[in-house]
């Protein structure tokens, strides 16, 4: 299970992230920073979520052996998704992909096949973007000639514009490519690859402006998935193959630094903050998971651990990991935790933590989880709006059969606990980040869908008593009142002009004389 961590931010804002743009997600983590903060604002979640509409893409039929995905949801100004649709073989071992836009009403819009449907064991990443344009990156294994491209697209109606192959070197670790961080700036963009920790960047008609070459050798359990580069004022900061930092000069490629300290970091726990680096990860020493922050020479300035983290780290699949961190517009970051285990018990959470100091803010502990009910629970990326508003994707997976459901918590800027819903139809999908783009809506992709979450409607109020209804009332309760003087008289009657002599009668009524 992921530990969402939200980093507060005072005056520390990087210049190159773009997030004032509110009608827009056009990275996995909104921007090339990877702060995961939108400008607009997501639903009034106090009610929980309901699928506004889910694209399902093609519908696989029974005994047909493969299976499809989808990546982050990127999303442009005019309302329009784009994702990765993956096509998995249960059989084969191969996979094909495709670029797939949506409109904001689920409809297909178009799809670009990168091989044209030649070639059944393509893989594309996350699409971006950026200048009006959607970039991707292709890799199909073992075969030379359509290997390592990276691929520019209209968003229009998905025609290729250009292609650019990065070379023809065979990894025999099966490489992987990030998808490319374009910097609008100056025109370019940057593409890290693994296992071979290559680094190219590339102007906007795909010439290639240079290339790095770390010589590193990836050993047993290397990371074979690219995080996409961070992007400074003058360096770009990418993940090695041992899961490391590396932080190369943006206008030349050449080395200025490698962190090697800190291990275990993907994309969503990689984000860039003015000139502060903030990972999330463990120790390669101690195994000790946390979250750190590093200066523009590398040096660390701080690291934060709950003490309950202490002896659950694990190999970054089972045991402790970071499972996202992003920042708000004020001085924290925010991180959750997840947990790939049997154990209930295992504390996961949303850790807000001061970007300056590491001091923690506020904690939300793992109350959120109905243990009950569920086993296997993790948190993943968190997003945040222009309120503040912290949404974060979970999964929960049934004690009794592994099931796994996507859940969607919300958060107070605070992290007070708005509102938690699972979507029991949507598959396990807590990896996807929630994109927020259009305002009172949430975008995320699931695990077979492309799903779109508005506010669920409040509980229908009690209906109001009608005319009729209220006059009856009001005779019942007169009848009532009437009954009861009646009574009382009865009683008054029985008690106290019973054995009476007729005097005495006269004198209780009273005498004309």
């Amino acid at each position: 299970m992921a530990i969402n961590v939200l980093l507060r931010l005072l005056v520390l804002t990087s210049a190159h992230a773009v997030v004032s743009n509110g009608s827009s997600w056009p990275y996995a983590a909104h921007d090339t920073s990877g702060l995961a903060r939108g400008g607009t604002y997501g639903p009034n979640s106090s009610t929980g979520f309901a699928t506004l509409w889910a694209y399902h893409g093609v519908v696989k039929g029974p005994n047909q052996g493969y299976s499809y995905s989808y990546t982050n949801p990127i999303v442009s100004e005019d309302g329009t998704l784009f994702v990765t649709e993956l096509k998995s073989y249960s059989n084969a071992g191969t996979a094909s992909s495709k670029v797939i836009a949506i409109n904001n009403s689920g409809a297909f819009l178009w799809s670009y096949d990168y091989n044209g449907g030649q070639v059944d064991d393509s893989v594309l990443t996350t699409p971006v973007l950026a200048g009006g344009i959607i970039y991707t990156t292709t890799q199909v294994h073992d075969i030379p000639l359509l290997n390592n491209k990276i691929v520019a697209l209209s968003p229009l109606n998905g025609s290729l514009l250009w292609s650019a192959k990065l070379d023809d070197f065979q990894d025999p670790y099966a490489p992987s490519l990030s998808f490319p961080a374009v910097d609008e700036s100056k025109g370019m963009l940057y593409i890290n690859r693994i296992p071979s920790d290559d680094v190219f960047a590339f102007n906007s008609s795909g010439n290639l402006q240079w290339e790095s070459r770390s010589g590193n050798t990836p050993p047993g359990g290397y990371s074979s998935y690219a995080p996409a580069p961070r992007l400074g004022s003058d360096l770009v900061f990418v993940l090695g193959c041992l899961r490391h930092v590396r932080a190369l000069n943006k206008s030349t490629g050449a080395l200025v630094w490698e962190f090697f300290d800190v291990k275990g970091i993907e994309e969503a726990t990689f984000v860039l903050i003015g000139n502060t680096l903030i990972v999330g990860g463990f120790n390669s020493t101690s195994g000790e998971v946390g979250v750190w922050a590093l200066n523009a020479t590398g040096v660390v300035l701080w690291h934060y651990a709950d003490p309950a983290w202490t002896g659950l780290e694990g190999d970054g699949y089972f045991g402790l990991s970071i499972g996202g961190l992003a920042v708000n517009s004020e001085a924290g970051v925010i991180a959750s935790t997840a947990f790939q285990g049997e154990t209930a018990s295992t504390p996961i959470g949303v850790y807000c933590i001061n970007a300056t100091d590491g001091s923690l803010i506020w904690h939300t502990a793992t109350s959120i989880k109905d243990t009950s009910l569920y086993s296997r629970d993790g948190l993943g990326a968190p997003s945040i709006d222009a309120a503040g508003v912290i949404f974060i994707p979970g999964q929960r997976c049934a004690v009794v059969k592994f099931d796994p459901c996507l859940c969607i918590y919300s958060l107070t800027a605070n992290g007070t606990l708005i509102s938690f819903t699972v979507l029991p139809d949507t598959g396990n999908s807590y990896g996807s980040r929630i994109s927020i783009a259009t305002p009172g809506r949430l975008y995320i992709s699931a695990f077979d869908s492309v799903v779109a979450l508005v506010a669920a409607p409040s509980p229908p109020p009690s209906p109001a008593p009608s005319a009729s209804s209220s006059h009856r009332t009001v005779l019942i309760a007169g009848l009532c009142g009437l009954a009861v003087i009646l009574l009382g008289a009865g009683v008054f009657f029985r008690y106290h002009l019973k054995n009476k002599t007729p005097e005495e009668f006269q004198l209780l009524a009273g005498s004309d004389k």
